[in-house]
């Protein structure tokens, strides 16, 4: 392990720690700084935008508990997996259209504020 220590002015000494022994001190804290942006970012796409706030219900499909494992879709009609397929494609399209939407709003943001 390498560790980069900050003396950060409000929130004192932060110990970083790295498993890559070949990166510098300054690049462990510029990629800490990217894990916090991001992090950041999906928290926003989580409780702003919604992009993971999805609820895409299959009338056929069966009822399952938390917990009971896969299913085992190769033993369900064609007409079951087909429409299995379509509900895996309208929650992809929905996280696919929240994350355009984050980045509109971020874009907007920074072009359009006013300082």
């Amino acid at each position: 392990m390498r560790f980069a220590i900050v003396c950060h002015p409000h929130r004192g000494t932060i110990f970083l720690p790295a498993t890559d022994l070949t990166l510098e001190p300054m690049d462990i804290i510029l990629l800490y700084g990217y894990r916090f942006k991001i992090e950041l970012g999906f928290r926003q796409a989580v409780h702003v935008v919604g992009s993971y706030a999805y609820h895409f219900w299959m009338a056929a499909m069966k009822p399952r508990r938390r917990g009971q494992g896969d299913q085992y879709l190769h033993r369900e009609t064609q007409a079951y997996r087909d429409a299995v397929r379509r509900k895996l494609n309208a929650f992809h399209l929905h996280v696919q259209l929240g994350c355009a939407a984050q980045g509109l709003l971020q874009h907007l943001a920074g072009v359009y504020c006013e300082l």
